[in-house]
């Protein structure tokens, strides 16, 4: 199994399939904010998709997203300790990118531009908070995520490309690999 969160809504890959749950004020801009909610929530998604568990646990895979802290890692392992897992495997999210573009992962709520979260609320025009970190990014940009307003998104001086499946790009890549 393996876990993901993207905005407020958490992804479980098992057994081939996707499942997306949307999670208001449990998770918020991709961190979980409510341990109790979110362990219940969880325990009812395992029941309702019929996730079956090992009698002794099994490993779980989470997606480390580039902003995560030290500290949202601790707590999100502590979480499926709590939930009965043997072992909180963490995967880096980079290792489903290519290295030579800068990749901007652009959902709803948020945005990671490398390991840089900017939060929507505050930085409301991506054209100007791009082209204000222009010597921050790579010449050519790949946008994905769950914002839908990635296809318009242009800028000067800069190559800009999203992928085709940009709202399941993450996904699909992990399913590609299973």
């Amino acid at each position: 199994m393996i876990i993901f969160i993207v905005d407020d809504i958490l992804k479980i890959i098992y057994k081939k399939r996707v499942i997306k749950y949307k999670l208001k004020d449990i998770i918020v801009k991709g961190r979980i904010v409510n341990k109790s909610s979110f362990m219940e929530e969880f325990m009812k998604i395992q029941k309702k998709e019929k996730i079956k568990l090992k009698f002794l646990g099994e490993n779980i895979e989470v997606i480390k997203d580039s902003f995560y802290l030290v500290s949202d890692l601790a707590f999100i392992e502590n979480i499926f300790l709590e939930l009965g897992f043997n072992k909180v495997i963490f995967k880096d999210i980079k290792d489903y990118y290519e290295d030579k573009y800068s990749i901007i992962e652009l959902n709803n709520s948020y945005m990671v531009v490398n390991d840089l979260f900017l939060d929507l609320d505050y930085f409301k025009d991506i054209v100007a908070i791009l082209d204000y970190l222009k010597d921050y990014i790579k010449k050519d940009l790949i946008f994905w995520g769950l914002n839908k307003n990635i296809p318009k998104i242009k800028l000067k001086n800069k190559n800009v490309y999203y992928y085709e499946n940009y709202e399941s790009y993450l996904e699909d890549e992990i399913l590609k690999y299973r």
